[in-house]
């Protein structure tokens, strides 16, 4: 048997495994483990499957991983992560749509702390769906708002879909960060501007005329949550003005965590237990998808199957820029069946080299990708974050949110579309850094 027939029968099985549900990591591992005992030898498939874990777990790089999750449970156990939805809410209220609005504005915020779609769009959810219900707004619209503002997180720093991207691919952490950033920030001003639009043009989903509050108020609600935007800019430019790595970016995330919720009296020791241990849960569920990650790469490598479908793709008589919105088509196919994890860690082996071979920006490759699989989340039949949102109340039915998720999904097109034709939306900060 040739070695690209045992690639695509590995690629099969593959499919195959993780559409019945088996752990992603876990699946690449096995599959990758098999390959190379029989293209190889089991002695080979033995030595590369015992060396792997060990350069995971004992590289410093690595660790910016568990301490940037840390941080963010830190926060999440604490409650405090809700007071920036108070913030955006005081200073965006009054405008028609406006808790809608402040509810894309605080998801904004608590990304920059999460790394995580789902765990922002639950976080700020739980306290932004009972406002919003309040006011008078239409409760799936309001779902699908959390929702797809919840994605953000993929792309704000620390996003940890940039982390994983970026260990794999061998690219800069830092960059990516810097990277996600405008883009994250764009994408929250192209929700803004959409919420404004569809109350105005469906009055019925949300009233046209916001919750005024006095500058006093607003002043307030610094006060209250003011701690943690101050966290979130000192981290960032921490790492812009090169103060310290993303790994120590995120030691000082921790440290300045844990002093601000001692000091509000939001922790204790079960909380900061709970922390710990959800940290080494989610850490440990993305320290094994790396894992099986690099053991399936090396395995996709010696079968020559990544090469062949690069080839196949790039052999297309098209000029370069077409060939990526191919690509862009590909990945928003596999968003609709596939979580977002599972299609970065198939698909990187294949089309990283075909990108570079075409000189598209590594960095700038990695922010589209991530843009791409937010949609993923929004798009049935997946839908992660979508079919999420009745834990927040179990009277949502998934269907009328995602009816909801669509012009989200069609701002979305738009603002990738933008990332396209204007590259240095997202290399501007990477660039300026050096």
């Amino acid at each position: 048997m040739s070695p690209l027939m045992v690639g695509g029968i590995g690629m099969i099985a593959l499919l195959v495994l993780m559409g019945l549900g088996l752990s992603i990591g876990a699946t690449m591992m096995l599959i990758g483990f098999l390959g190379l005992c029989i293209l190889i030898s089991p002695a080979a498939a033995f030595s590369k499957f015992g060396i792997i874990p060990f350069e995971f777990v004992s590289s410093y790089d690595y660790a910016v991983i568990p301490m940037f999750i840390l941080m963010a449970n830190v926060i999440l156990v604490s409650g405090l992560g809700t007071d920036l939805f108070n913030i955006a809410s005081k200073w965006l209220g009054r405008f028609g749509g406006g808790m809608a609005m402040a509810t894309t504005a605080a998801c904004a915020g608590f990304a920059a702390i999460s790394g995580s779609g789902l765990t922002t769009a639950l976080t700020i959810g739980s306290t932004a769906l009972p406002e919003m219900k309040r006011y008078n707004y239409d409760t799936h619209f309001s779902a699908a708002v959390i929702a797809a503002s919840g994605t953000i997180g993929l792309l704000i720093p620390p996003s940890a879909a940039l982390m994983v991207y970026g260990i794999v691919t061998g690219n800069s952490i830092k960059s990516l960060f810097m990277a996600g950033f405008i883009p994250g920030i764009t994408q929250a001003l192209f929700y803004i501007v959409l919420i404004a639009f569809l109350t105005k043009k469906w009055p019925h989903i949300g009233p046209s005329s916001g919750v005024k509050t006095t500058f006093k108020e607003k002043l307030g609600s610094l006060k209250q949550g003011g701690e943690v935007l101050t966290l979130i800019v000192f981290v960032f430019v921490g790492m812009l003005l090169g103060w310290f790595t993303p790994t120590e970016a995120g030691a000082m995330g921790v440290t300045g965590g844990l002093v601000i919720t001692i000091a509000r009296r939001r922790m204790d020791w079960q909380r900061f237990k709970t922390a710990i241990i959800d940290t080494i849960k989610v850490s440990g569920m993305y320290y094994v998808i790396l894992m099986g990650a690099q053991v399936f790469m090396y395995f996709s490598t010696v079968t020559t199957f990544p090469t062949v479908v690069a080839e196949a793709v790039g052999g297309l008589s098209l000029p370069p820029m077409m060939i990526m919105v191919v690509i862009i088509l590909i990945y928003m196919v596999l968003g609709c069946f596939m979580s977002g994890n599972a299609m970065m860690m198939l698909t990187i082996p294949i089309f990283y080299p075909l990108i570079l071979e075409l000189g598209f920006h590594p960095i700038w490759f990695g922010v589209i990708l991530t843009r791409v699989t937010e949609i993923g989340q929004l798009t049935p039949p997946v839908g992660l974050v979508v079919y999420s949102m009745p834990a927040l109340d179990d009277k949502l039915q998934v269907h009328k949110i995602f009816k909801w998720t669509a012009p989200f999904v069609g701002a979305d097109f738009v603002h990738t579309i933008m990332m396209l034709l204007f590259p240095g939306i997202v290399l501007f900060l990477p660039n300026l850094v050096g």
